[in-house]
C-alpha cells in the first residue's frame, strides 16, 4: 500500500528536514541574462504545446498523446530548490524478485538552469557542514552532486518566464537502473525499447505530479548462450514494465522536529557525515525514519493526531488482505 497524493506529513522525513538540508537551497547556477529568452533559438510556447493536454499541478504539464511527448512548465521560483522523487515499480513479470508494488528508490532532486537545458541534479547530502563555516567551502569543493540528465528547454513563456522542458529522456530513460537488475535477476541481456516505451496516466497535484511510464525490454542470449527462458512469459524476449514516478514538494513549515536514532534501538535511518565536528565519534549523524504526528490537543496524555495519515490499497489486493490492513490502520 502507498500513500495517497493528499497527505503531505509523509513527506516530512528526516532527510529532507534534517537541520543541514531543509535550512538551505542547494547552490545556484548561473543565471541567464532576462533578455537571453529572446535570443534564443526557441519555439513560440503555443506551438509546443499546440495538440497537448495541459495538466495542472506541482510543475504543470503537456501531454502530447499523438508524438507521446511529455512537457514540464517550471516557474523561476522553483529553480534551485529541493524536491522528492520516489519511484515504484507497479507492474511485474511474477517471478524472480519482478513483483508489482517494488520500491524502486526515492531521492531529492533540484532543478538548474544552465544555458539552454535544466538539469536534473541530485544533491550529495551524504556529507554536510553548517552553513557558513569555512569546512562548508571545504565540504562544496571536495564532494560532487550527480547530474542525472540535461533536459533541453523548448520554450519559454513570454509573460510567465516559465521553461518548458522535455521529459522523455528522463522519464522514459533508465532512471531507475532496471536494465543492470534485469540482466542480473534474468541472466540476460534486456535493454529499453523506445519504439515500445511510452506515457500512460499523467496526473497533477498542487504539491506533487503522478507520472505512469510503460517501459518494452527486449532480451536475447550473449552469443554463446540461448535467450533466457522465463516461465511466467509468453515470449522470454519480450515483455514490460510499469513504473510511476511521484515528483513532490517538500514541507515549507519548519516545526517538524528530527529525531537522533539510538544505537541500542533497531530502526529504518537516514545517516550523513557531518563534517563541521573533527571528533571521530561524533562523524556520523544517524535519525530515525518516522511519521510527523502531532496532537490534536497539546495538553493531553493522549490525542487524536492533527494531520492523519491516509493510506490507499490498489483494487486488484484481495478484499480480506484490504479489510485487514483497514482494522490494523
Amino acid at each position: 500500500m502507498l500513500p495517497v497524493q493528499g497527505d503531505r506529513s509523509l513527506l516530512s522525513i528526516a532527510t529532507a528536514q534534517s537541520p543541514l538540508v531543509a535550512a538551505e537551497s542547494p547552490p545556484k547556477a548561473p543565471t541567464p541574462d532576462e533578455n537571453e529568452s529572446s535570443k534564443a533559438p526557441f519555439k513560440p510556447f503555443s506551438e509546443v504545446v499546440q495538440d497537448a493536454t495541459s495538466i495542472p499541478g506541482l510543475f504543470p504539464l503537456y501531454h502530447n498523446k499523438k508524438t507521446g511527448k511529455l512537457f514540464a512548465e517550471i516557474a523561476p521560483n522553483q529553480l534551485n530548490r529541493n524536491y522528492l522523487t520516489a519511484m515504484t515499480l507497479e507492474s511485474g513479470i511474477g517471478e524472480r524478485g519482478l513483483y508489482s508494488g517494488l520500491p524502486l528508490g526515492d531521492f531529492l532532486f533540484t532543478l538548474r538552469r544552465v544555458n539552454n537545458s535544466v538539469q536534473f541534479v541530485v544533491p550529495n547530502i551524504y556529507f554536510r557542514a553548517q552553513a557558513g563555516s569555512p569546512i562548508r567551502r571545504v565540504v562544496d569543493r571536495s564532494f560532487s552532486d550527480s547530474i542525472l540528465e540535461a533536459l533541453p528547454i523548448r520554450s519559454i513563456h513570454p509573460q510567465r518566464k516559465t521553461l518548458l522542458v522535455e521529459l522523455n529522456s528522463i522519464l522514459l530513460g533508465d532512471l531507475p537502473g532496471l536494465m543492470p537488475v534485469l540482466s542480473y535477476s534474468l541472466g540476460g541481456t534486456y535493454t529499453i525499447d523506445a519504439t515500445k516505451s511510452y506515457f500512460g496516466q499523467v496526473k497533477g497535484f498542487p504539491q506533487n505530479v503522478e507520472i505512469e511510464s510503460f517501459y518494452g525490454f527486449s532480451g536475447s542470449g550473449d552469443g554463446a548462450q540461448l535467450p533466457t527462458y522465463i516461465q511466467s512469459l509468453p515470449d522470454s524476449q519480450e515483455f514490460s514494465l510499469r513504473v510511476r514516478y511521484s515528483l513532490s514538494s517538500l514541507p515549507d513549515k519548519d516545526d517538524y522536529r528530527p529525531r537522533l536514532a539510538d544505537d541500542r534501538v533497531g530502526y529504518f535511518i537516514t545517516a550523513f557525515k557531518d563534517l563541521t565536528d573533527d571528533t571521530p565519534r561524533q562523524s556520523f549523524v544517524r535519525y530515525i525514519n518516522r511519521w510527523q504526528l502531532e496532537k490534536k490537543d497539546p495538553r493531553a496524555s493522549r490525542s487524536l493526531p492533527k494531520n492523519r495519515s491516509s493510506f490507499g490499497s490498489k483494487t486488484p489486493s484481495p478484499l480480506s488482505t484490504a479489510m485487514q490492513c483497514e482494522r490494523a490502520l
